[in-house]
């Protein structure tokens, strides 16, 4: 009988002692993940903040091409707000000469992975802006399409200032066309006036200098 009941004792001690071992295990579980949480708390704050103050644009598009995020570099870029953006066709913020051309190396991006490409696009209070691509695709776990990931900036003024730059190169072009036929048109008169003066026994009367060239004046000109 003493037998039986220390056994029991026993037994109860160490059923008391493996609930307060699971216990314990429970508590420090919970305490992980506890842990655990507030740690992705904090990433996801983290990711949030760089997400909203990059100084570049980020959109990321569906399969369809449709908007499923932008960053707040994106909507200032365009002048819209997150909600009137999401879940539309990107295209649908393209300048129109850039649609198609749209349709046809969206398929191209999602089979080669990556993209670096300009579009076209319209701004709301309709103004264009030229912006510059580079783009990846993210993928499931099983390697099929999940989305799009694209940082885009703001070109519009380098593509004004380029376009600039060529208006002042041509100005420049047919300037120094003039002035090099004006120029020309002098020495011929002068090679005239020598040649009369020659006729006429006399010494000639203008020194004629190396004859200008047009080509190669504006050699630094971009092609």
């Amino acid at each position: 009988m003493n037998r039986d009941i220390r056994l029991n004792h026993e037994l109860e001690m160490q059923i008391k002692e493996l609930q307060q071992r699971e216990e314990r295990v429970l508590a420090d579980d919970i305490a992980a993940q506890k842990k655990a949480e507030v740690a992705l708390k904090d990433s996801e704050e983290r990711f949030r903040i760089l997400f909203n103050q990059a100084p570049l644009g980020y959109q990321s598009l569906d399969e369809e091409g449709r908007l499923i995020e932008v960053n707040t570099a994106w909507t200032e870029t365009l002048g819209y707000r997150r909600e009137e953006v999401i879940g539309r066709w990107f295209g649908d913020f393209l300048a129109p000469e850039f649609i198609d051309a749209f349709r046809k190396r969206f398929p191209i991006f999602k089979s080669d992975g990556k993209i670096h490409s300009e579009f076209e696009m319209i701004h709301k209070n309709g103004e264009r802006r030229f912006i510059a691509f580079i783009g990846r695709i993210g993928y499931q776990p099983d390697g099929t399409f999940k989305q799009t990931h694209c940082i885009l900036s703001d070109i519009t003024v380098q593509r004004q200032n380029q376009e600039l730059l060529k208006q002042k190169y041509a100005e420049l072009a047919r300037f120094n066309a003039v002035a090099v036929g004006r120029e020309l048109r002098m020495i011929e008169l002068k090679l005239e006036v020598n040649e009369l003066c020659m006729r006429l026994g006399e010494p000639p009367r203008h020194k004629i200098a190396a004859v200008p060239h047009a080509s190669g004046a504006l050699s630094g000109e971009p092609q």
